[in-house]
């Protein structure tokens, strides 16, 4: 074996274990948690007082966790940041905590499970938050790392599905859910280690190469004033003579139109018509104008922000969320909001309502063997919750196709819920992982867009922002199906 040969070989070793490390540390902070406790759903429903409406009941301790998030913002915001080397195990080891508080799911007060839904609301704290802090810290990644780290969680979640396959709660019943849940609050301990590892040896950081001195220059030149005071203007530039009383207007307006003019340049492929420029400048220029399509100069014009009525709500929800926002982060936060409603909606419909429809919608059509197919729809949508994730490394599907299916889908399960359409158990199966393998997709390509298509002076902020609308969103959901379940069914 030649050199080159065993080197290639050592490379694809390294990147594998590099992968699974990746998806290891992504299992902790995230739903894993939730996942193993809700594969027994079926098995509680047949145990506990609540009969069917324990679904609806862990549904809306899970989202109750997001008042976590509401306190880590506070603590964020109003006291100090919290390293990621901090928060990080205390997620997972909460994580693990919920799984073992839940072995107490027997013990119940005024025949409530006080230790079940105690363990969902912790569970579901750490959902939450990792959505949160996952998306910060895998933003500085490689993109098939930020892939792998997402994956991680639904890998985890696919396991779940397999012991639960196995165990088939509601079924057979081959062993009790507390052994079932005994394995995952030690697995849920692993992701410790692999965490330290990368952490330590700074693994998988996206690439930057070095500015040289002249480059940092450069930048320096572009960035803070485009057009030097002794530049004679060429035919890319429009000269403006500032009258008196207004040379900073008329300054920012010639440094706007003669860096917009040169971008058209730029993006109609013309380097003949481009003045002498040093390559260093051109790769400046476009790392930092042309990616963000046009050139606005947000941060030093305070009359550029948009008037309109929904944008300046979008702008006080924003400043409420973040302390010390720049105008420029400003506006990279608002084009995020389409990102952070897209997959705040997939979770409201997926996790928020279906969780607490799916089991009166399996009893109307499927009757005694509801919890057989209950169980296998979880396990089905936890395989495809994997597949969707790991599947944006290939393709990533257009949203404005995903998202209508998957309304569509969550109607057709409310109404199945309400007894007033009826289907095939076995269909609703497969809608129901339908809707798991979108959701994933969706989250996966939003998390991977954060990382690649904004700057990383504010990529953090972004997935802050990805993170507390999708937890607020999901939360809105469960409430409105638990009041929907209380008041039509005898809980």
């Amino acid at each position: 074996m030649t050199t080159a040969s065993a080197t290639g070989m050592n490379k694809k070793s390294s990147d594998f274990i590099t992968f699974l490390a990746f998806m290891l540390m992504g299992a902790g902070a995230n739903w894993i948690a939730i996942a193993a406790i809700s594969q027994q759903t079926s098995y509680f429903i047949n145990s506990s007082p609540q009969g069917l409406c324990v679904g609806s009941f862990m549904n809306l301790s899970n989202n109750a966790g997001f008042l976590m998030v509401v306190a880590y913002f506070f603590i964020t915001r109003r006291i100090a940041p919290i390293s990621h080397v901090i928060s990080a195990p205390i997620v997972f080891l909460t994580g693990a905590g919920s799984v073992f508080l839940a072995i107490g799911y027997e013990i119940e007060i005024n025949n409530i499970s006080i230790l079940l839904y105690l363990s969902c609301f912790f569970a579901g704290a750490v959902g939450a938050v990792g959505a949160v802090i996952l998306p910060q810290f895998l933003a500085g990644f490689q993109d098939d790392l930020i892939t792998a780290g997402c994956a991680g969680g639904n890998f985890g979640i696919v396991i779940s599905a397999i012991v639960g396959i196995i165990q088939s709660p509601g079924g057979a019943d081959r062993f009790s859910a507390s052994i079932y849940l005994m394995i995952f609050g030690i697995l849920l301990i692993t992701p410790l280690f692999p965490f330290y590892w990368i952490v330590t040896n700074k693994i998988g950081l996206r690439d930057s190469p070095p500015l040289t001195k002249g480059d940092v220059e450069i930048e320096e030149t572009i960035t803070s004033n485009p057009i030097s005071s002794n530049h004679q203007p060429t035919v890319f530039e429009v000269e403006t003579r500032p009258s008196e009383g207004n040379d900073r207007q008329s300054e920012k307006a010639t440094n706007r139109d003669s860096i917009n003019l040169l971008i058209d340049q730029l993006e109609i492929n013309d380097p003949v018509a481009l003045p002498p420029m040093h390559n260093s400048q051109l790769m400046l220029l476009s790392s930092h104008y042309i990616a963000a399509n046009r050139l606005t100069f947000v941060a030093n014009d305070d009359n550029s922000l948009s008037s309109s009525l929904p944008e300046r709500i979008a702008e006080k929800i924003l400043l409420l969320i973040f302390k010390n926002i720049s105008k420029e982060d400003l506006q990279w936060m608002k084009k995020a909001l389409p990102y952070a409603l897209a997959l705040g909606l997939c979770d409201f419909c997926v996790f928020g309502i279906g969780n607490s429809s799916a089991p009166f919608s399996f009893n109307n059509i499927a009757g005694t063997s509801s919890g057989v197919f209950l169980s296998i729809s979880i396990e089905v949508g936890s395989i495809l919750l994997f597949i969707g994730d790991i599947t944006t490394s290939w393709f990533r599907l257009p949203m404005w196709f995903t998202l209508p299916i998957m309304f569509i889908i969550t109607l057709i399960d409310i109404l199945t819920a309400f007894n007033i359409i009826y289907l095939s158990p076995y269909a609703l199966v497969v809608f129901c992982g339908m809707n798991s393998f979108i959701e994933a997709h969706i989250l996966t390509t939003v998390y991977r867009c954060v990382a690649t298509e904004f700057p990383q002076s504010c990529n953090q902020k972004v997935a802050r922002l990805i993170g507390f609308t999708d937890g607020f969103l999901n939360t809105l959901g469960a409430i409105l199906s638990f009041l929907v379940v209380i008041s039509l069914a005898p809980c």
